[in-house]
């Protein structure tokens, strides 16, 4: 009885250390990567009268930089082009665009566009979504690259305007795709681009639906398309598809089955997804967190904005067991910075304008 008893004690010890875990809260430090002068990032900003973009806050466009080892590619909508800054440099290396324009720099020549979502791998690929204008938009689209006139793009007429991909390796543009690889449609909204080993992940819409992309050299190779729930019950849920992220040997899907007749959510699951079979692995009860970002082993991570500046990110295993917890606690307002970025190593980035200055942070 004894033995039996102090077994069964351990047992409870175990339990309840395996619980603590859970709650346990790494809290991660900033380390800043770039700092930037804001009118090197932007130089449009120099000219009040010019008020058809703000950095990195454009209505109906997503734009998102990109850190590559010891590179930031910042997109600058207004201007058309995307600056390249390399380690603690103030002014940019690289310029990807049409024209260099005032810029001193070398220059990556791809079409006139506003770029938009920029992904990197750990591999020097690069990949750079560019928005380009409507024929009888674009200012003299017919004179050769050096007399046109990007940097007055209007950025708002790109708002529902098709993209292409744009590939850049080794400081060269070496491609360009639509969604369905080289010389196909563009395309029609793009949500999320993530990269890795060379392989790029886009996540987009098309035609009202959402789905997930695979492309290796500039080509389709595989496609993640029309999900569904085998006991969904048609009549009164729909099925609204919040996130699609790549993981090891598959997807991870976030969505939400939301009543027919009033459109509330009535539930939030993460599926796991090879492609042809669903498997729920989560439900999310707390309604402050947000799917974030799956992981290479095909765990995932949830965000929850916590009060004051803290942000808790919580960690799963591909089974979807909580794991563990790690917060960041931002310095300043909560206001001055952008949204979280996961890459597909893992590395967790955010940017902010401060003093006068563009920064970009890595946590760890």
């Amino acid at each position: 009885m004894q033995r039996f008893s102090l077994i069964a004690a351990s047992l409870a010890v175990l339990t309840f250390s395996g619980a603590c875990a859970r709650f346990r809260v790494q809290e991660l430090k900033p380390s800043r990567l770039f700092s930037i002068p804001l009118l090197s990032a932007f130089p449009h900003l120099a000219k009040p009268d010019e008020t058809e973009a703000r950095p990195l806050n454009l209505t109906g466009i997503s734009v998102l930089p990109a850190v590559q080892d010891n590179r930031l590619y910042l997109p600058d909508v207004s201007a058309g082009r995307v600056r390249v800054f390399s380690g603690g440099g103030e002014k940019p290396d690289w310029i990807i665009a049409d024209k260099l324009g005032a810029d001193d720099a070398d220059l990556i020549r791809i079409k006139p566009g506003a770029p938009g979502i920029i992904a990197a791998d750990e591999e020097d690929h690069v990949f750079v979504q560019v928005f380009e204008a409507a024929a009888d938009e674009k200012a003299e689209p017919d004179l050769p690259p050096e007399r046109r006139q990007t940097e007055k793009l209007n950025a708002s007429m790109f708002a529902s305007v098709p993209s292409r991909i744009v590939h850049i390796q080794d400081g060269a543009a070496v491609g360009s795709f639509g969604q369905d690889g080289k010389d196909t449609a563009p395309f029609e909204r793009i949500l999320q681009m993530q990269a890795h080993e060379g392989v790029l992940y886009v996540f987009h819409e098309t035609q009202g639906k959402r789905l997930l992309s695979v492309y290796q050299k500039d080509t389709l190779i595989k496609k993640y398309e029309n999900f569904n729930i085998a006991d969904l019950n048609p009549y009164k849920f729909t099925l609204d598809i919040e996130s699609i992220s790549p993981v090891q040997n598959g997807v991870l899907v976030s969505a939400t089955l939301r009543d027919k007749t009033t459109f509330t959510p009535a539930d939030r699951r993460v599926y796991s997804w090879d492609g042809t079979n669903a498997a729920l692995i989560h439900t999310i009860d707390d309604e402050n967190d947000q799917f974030l970002s799956g992981t290479l082993d095909g765990g995932f991570i949830l965000a929850n904005a916590e009060e004051g500046s803290r942000l808790l990110l919580k960690i799963y295993s591909p089974a979807g067991e909580y794991l563990n917890n790690r917060r960041i606690i931002l310095p300043d307002f909560r206001t001055g910075w952008r949204e979280v970025q996961i890459d597909m190593t893992g590395r967790v980035l955010m940017a902010r304008i401060q003093q006068g200055q563009f920064e970009m942070y890595e946590w760890k």
